[in-house]
């Protein structure tokens, strides 16, 4: 880890200097701007090196990552702590008791939503005199993490660490290795079709990487997946971005119950099954 560290500190460094980009602590007038959080994205976006990817099997499914304490260092490294601000809502928890084995301690469950924000904190004065502060966001991405453990408090917090994970593949950090890696041994990454049913309003989101995501279910399987499109297909650029204008043209209708014919690809995602949208089929 701590190798790997000094590897990726290394490289953003080299980039930055490459492309005549600032460091947090050279941001003019100690501020970051919409524009330049545009151009540190190149330096988050970079490939982590090799001996930072792990690799493993999980139900049939080649899977690659890298840890989320790299992920959240590339992130502080990038755009600077001071400039970054993590929020969470508990949206579901549930205390689980073991009924095969009462003597177990039971499992607290966590599903939380997490917003990761990028901008700057004000500092003012209100008319009482009394000082406060404010965080002016400028870039936003939202995840969704779920976890459990034996003390509350970790189940918390290792919800709250999958969700920025959540949040980081948002923001593209990974996407080189979910798309650009040849699988050829694992079939089940060949492009499939399929019909889907929406279990929530499609999540529409205004940058980063993935632009929608959704939880559904596949109609012929019975098994719940998550659905994502992303903002660009460098293979197929054109049909693309034909299918996003489509969807975005009807977002009101992409809400729970709906139902769509896809074309698509497997990835796994924290031990969940993702389907990667590239095309809706309609039927004539």
């Amino acid at each position: 880890m701590c190798d790997a560290l000094k590897i990726d500190n290394k490289m953003i460094e080299d980039k930055r200097k490459e492309l005549k980009l600032p460091a947090p602590t050279e941001f003019e007038n100690g501020r970051i701007s919409p524009e330049l959080i545009d151009k540190l994205m190149e330096l988050l976006l970079l490939p982590f090196d090799e001996s930072a990817v792990e690799t493993g099997r999980d139900g049939g499914f080649t899977t690659k990552g890298v840890s989320y304490a790299l992920q959240l260092n590339r992130v502080q490294k990038v755009f600077g702590p001071s400039h970054i601000k993590i929020e969470h809502r508990v949206d579901e928890y549930e205390l689980v008791k073991n009924e095969r084995d009462e003597s177990k301690q039971p499992m607290h469950w966590f599903k939380v939503y997490v917003s990761l924000k990028i901008g700057n904190w004000t500092m003012y004065t209100d008319a009482n005199n009394t000082p406060g502060s404010e965080f002016v966001t400028y870039y936003q991405v939202d995840g969704i993490g779920y976890a459990g453990a034996v003390k509350k408090g970790s189940a918390e917090k290792n919800a709250v660490a999958n969700g920025l994970k959540d949040c980081f593949k948002t923001m593209g950090m990974l996407r080189y290795l979910y798309l650009d890696e040849d699988d050829s041994n694992d079939k089940s990454f060949g492009e499939k079709v399929t019909k889907v049913r929406l279990l929530e309003k499609v999540q529409i989101n205004d940058s980063g990487t993935v632009r929608l995501k959704a939880r559904a279910v596949d109609v012929n399987t019975g098994e719940e997946i998550d659905i994502i499109v992303y903002r660009e297909n460098k293979r197929n650029p054109g049909e693309h971005q034909k299918m996003l204008e489509m969807l975005l043209q009807y977002k009101e209708h992409l809400v729970k119950g709906k139902e769509l014919k896809v074309g698509y690809f497997e990835s796994l995602y924290q031990g969940k099954k993702q389907y990667v949208i590239n095309k809706v089929i309609t039927d004539k």
